[in-house]
């Protein structure tokens, strides 16, 4: 996965929130923090270390964005297009959306997707 900074000007911190899934699976995010310059960007590597058991889920991973604050005339600049308030703060969430499919193929030997 790859997290831009389109803004020309200011930067950003991110931060993606820990994730708890079922079936004792694991989701590793790298870096799970950072920094992001004007017009730059990160890739970000995901790693799912499946639990024993197969299972289906589906779900959200909270990453929090916090805009570099140049006071108030930055703020508008700083907000995407989604975010439609005059509250004066300049944070804001992205969702990446998870989806995990278990299918037995013999009776030794599971696939995920």
């Amino acid at each position: 996965m790859i997290l831009y900074n389109l803004n020309p000007t200011q930067k950003l911190k991110f931060e993606f929130q820990k994730s708890h899934l079922i079936c004792g699976d694991e989701l590793f995010l790298e870096p799970m923090t950072g920094e992001l310059k004007p017009n730059s960007h990160c890739n970000i590597k995901m790693t799912l270390l499946p639990g024993k058991y197969p299972c289906n889920f589906e779900g959200e991973i909270q990453c929090s964005i916090d805009w570099e604050s140049e006071g108030a005339r930055g703020v508008d600049e700083a907000r995407s297009v989604a975010t439609n308030t005059n509250v004066p703060e300049v944070s804001e969430y992205l969702f990446i959306r998870l989806k995990k499919r278990a299918k037995i193929v013999s009776s030794n030997h599971i696939q995920t997707s």
